[in-house]
């Protein structure tokens, strides 16, 4: 048995980062939020936007990458209603799943 080539784990890692966008996007379309916490994500992604970097870095219970990365998501999907904010969050959510499979690979 050979050793897979560079090209070859790449190809690989392209095919998951495939899939799990598939899976991830399915998962997206057929439920309104992915996890109990989503809402307390949001709003604290809100509060960022906002320019309250007190209360959404420094007071916030979880750490800030998530809400960072919806406020970042936020840009690309626009609006300011809960709709908006909720797939900005879902949008986050799957880009963080599809890179995830670079490191677990």
């Amino acid at each position: 048995m050979t050793t897979p080539t560079r090209t070859e784990h790449v190809a690989r890692i392209g095919l998951l980062m495939i899939a799990v966008a598939g899976l991830l996007g399915w998962l997206a379309s057929h439920t309104d939020i992915f996890f109990a916490d989503g809402l307390r994500y949001i709003d604290q992604a809100r509060a960022i936007a906002a320019g309250r970097w007190i209360d959404g870095v420094v007071r916030a219970i979880d750490h800030p990458i998530y809400p960072l990365a919806i406020v970042a998501a936020h840009g690309f999907v626009g609006g300011d209603d809960p709709v908006h904010w909720q797939t900005a969050a879902q949008l986050a959510s799957i880009l963080a799943g599809i890179f995830l499979v670079i490191p677990l690979y």
